[in-house]
């Protein structure tokens, strides 16, 4: 497993993809909330991706009502298996929109 720690996510305009082997039907699980914990959290999609490792590689969107928004979870996150996380399907994001 390769954890992945951020300190800070702005509007999580960045994809990341972990390689690994396996065939069946990917997943795609949407965020919809800035929440640390529950159902539509960056964890909840990150859990369920977890959960369903057969089929590769899963994708997380974005689809927060009304932005930008930060996401600081109160830990990291371990990805078990390969997966996507595509902050720019977060509807207003755009490449480069964040200086730092």
């Amino acid at each position: 497993m390769i954890p992945i720690v951020p300190s800070r996510l702005k509007p999580l305009a960045f994809a990341t993809l972990l390689a690994f082997s396996g065939s069946a039907a990917a997943g795609t699980f949407t965020v919809v909330n800035t929440a640390n914990t529950g159902v539509g959290s960056l964890a909840d999609a990150v859990t369920l991706a977890n959960a369903s490792c057969v089929g590769a590689p899963h994708t997380i969107n974005f689809n927060i009502p009304a932005g930008p928004f930060v996401i600081s979870p109160g830990g990291g996150f371990t990805l078990a298996c390969a997966t996507v996380i595509d902050g720019y399907t977060q509807p207003g994001a755009s490449a480069n929109a964040i200086a730092d």
